[in-house]
C-alpha cells in the first residue's frame, strides 16, 4: 500500500531515528550493555529529556547521537547521517555541522586561553568561515545568549552561568540541526 502524503512529510521530518540500538562497553573482562535495544525517533522541533537513574545509558545514549562513540548493534541515524557507518573523517564532518553539544561541566565547553568571542569563532573557523563573517556570528550569538558584555574575556573571567551561555552560543555557531546539553552526565 502506498505511503500517504501526510507520512512521507512526517519521515521526511524525522531527525533522529535509533533502531535496536545497543552499546556494550567492555570493562576489562566485565561486559556492560548500555544500551539495551534502544528505539527512539525525534522529528525536527521536537525536545525532550532523557532521565534515568545511574547506569540506564542516558550519556551512552548522548555520546553515539553527538558522534562520539559508536554503537555496536542497532541503527542511528540523524539528519540523514548514519552513525554507524561513519569513519574518522565523516565523523568529524557530522561533529562538526550537524550536531552540537553543551557538557555540564563547563570546564568542559570552552577553550580556557581563547575568549568568549573566540570560543565561539572556533567552530566557524574550522568549517572554512571567513573572519568577518566568524565574528559577526560570534557577536550575533553571543548577543542573543545575553552575554555581549563577556566577549573578550577568558572563562575564568566569566561566571559559571556566563560560560555555559557561551557554550551554548559555541555549540550553535555552526547552525547544527541536534543541539544536546547533556545534565549530571559526561559525554565525550
Amino acid at each position: 500500500m502506498p505511503a500517504t502524503t501526510q507520512e512521507h512529510t512526517e519521515r521526511a521530518r524525522v531527525l533522529v531515528e535509533c533502531e535496536q540500538l545497543v552499546r556494550i562497553h567492555q570493562h576489562g573482562a566485565v561486559e556492560v550493555q548500555a544500551l539495551q535495544g534502544l528505539d527512539l525517533t525525534l522529528t525536527a522541533g521536537e525536545m525532550i529529556a532523557v532521565v534515568g537513574p545511574s547506569g540506564a545509558g542516558k550519556s551512552t545514549l548522548l555520546s553515539v547521537l553527538a558522534g562520539a562513540d559508536q554503537p555496536t548493534a542497532g541503527r542511528a541515524r540523524v539528519d540523514g547521517w548514519d552513525l554507524t557507518a561513519l569513519d574518522g573523517a565523516r565523523r568529524a564532518a557530522y561533529r562538526r555541522s550537524v550536531v552540537g553539544l553543551v557538557r555540564q561541566q563547563t570546564s568542559r565547553n570552552l577553550l580556557p586561553y581563547l575568549t568568549a568571542r573566540a570560543n565561539v569563532e572556533l567552530p566557524l573557523a574550522l568549517a572554512g568561515t571567513s573572519r568577518r563573517a566568524r565574528r559577526a556570528r560570534a557577536d550575533e550569538l553571543l548577543a542573543a545568549v545575553g552575554v555581549a558584555d563577556c566577549a573578550e574575556r577568558l572563562p575564568g573571567q566569566m561566571s559559571g552561568g556566563e560560560q555555559q551561555r557561551t557554550a551554548i552560543a559555541v555549540a550553535l555557531a555552526n547552525g547544527p540541526r541536534l543541539l544536546l546539553a547533556a545534565s549530571g552526565c559526561s559525554v565525550t
